[in-house]
C-alpha cells in the first residue's frame, strides 16, 4: 500500500493553515533513523489508507525524495469535526520483525447458539503480535464454529495464526465466551422487591 507525501517544513501554529487546505501533517520516526522525517499528505488519502489497512499494514510513503515503509503508530482526532489532524508513523525495516496490534474478527457459526437468549461475547478486539513487515496480517480470524457448549471458551492458544506470525499474549487469555440471558432472574428480583416493599409498608 502506498501513500503519496511531501516533505514538510511548516510546524507550530502555521499547521492550522495546512489543515484548512485539507492537508494533514505527520511525522516518521524510528531508532534506526538519524532524525524524524516531517511529512504531509492529503487527509483523504491518509483516511483511505487507514480504512484499508489499519495499523498493522505496512504503508510505503513516497514522494518529494521520501521513500519509507511505515506503520501507523498514532492518530490525532479533532473532537469537534472528528477529522484526523495529525499522524505518527513508525518506520520499519523489510527484514526486521516488529510488534503490532491487529484486530480480531469472528467468523463461522457457533452451534451453541440455538435461541435468541444465547450469544457470544468477544472479550478482546485486538491481539498483540510480532512478525516481519511482509507477514503482518490486517486482522486475525476467530473461528467460532468450535463453540458447541455453553461452557466452551476460545483462548489465545486456540488462534490459527498466519505463517510467520507470533502472538505476544498469554495462552490462557480468554477471547470469546458464551453469554446466556436469564429472564427468570429478572422476574424473581422484581418479585422480591415487591414483597419487600409490601412488608415495609405493613410495618
Amino acid at each position: 500500500m502506498k501513500l503519496t507525501v511531501q516533505k514538510r517544513t511548516v510546524k507550530g501554529k502555521a499547521l492550522a493553515k495546512l489543515r484548512k487546505q485539507d492537508i494533514m501533517p505527520a511525522i516518521v520516526y524510528a531508532k534506526h533513523l538519524d532524525e524524524p522525517i516531517m511529512v504531509q499528505c492529503r487527509r483523504q488519502d491518509f483516511v483511505k489508507a487507514y480504512k484499508e489497512g489499519g495499523r498493522s499494514t505496512v504503508i510505503t510513503l513516497e514522494g518529494d525524495g521520501v521513500k519509507q515503509d511505515v506503520l501507523i503508530q498514532d492518530i490525532n482526532i479533532d473532537p469537534i469535526t472528528h477529522n484526523a489532524t495529525h499522524a505518527d508513523f513508525i518506520a520499519v525495516k523489510a527484514g526486521q520483525a516488529i510488534e503490532a496490534e491487529v484486530s480480531l474478527t469472528l467468523v463461522g457459526k457457533a452451534p451453541v447458539i440455538t435461541s435468541s437468549e444465547i450469544s457470544l461475547q468477544q472479550l478482546r478486539d485486538t491481539v498483540a503480535i510480532k512478525a516481519k513487515p511482509k507477514d503482518l496480517p490486517n486482522h486475525i480470524e476467530i473461528n467460532v464454529s468450535i463453540i458447541e457448549n455453553q461452557d466452551d471458551v476460545i483462548y489465545v492458544k486456540d488462534l490459527v495464526l498466519p505463517k510467520g506470525v507470533e502472538v505476544l499474549e498469554e495462552e490462557e487469555v480468554a477471547l470469546v465466551i458464551v453469554s446466556v440471558a436469564n429472564a427468570g432472574d429478572t422476574e424473581e428480583t422484581e418479585t422480591d422487591t415487591e414483597e419487600t416493599t409490601t412488608e415495609e409498608t405493613a410495618e
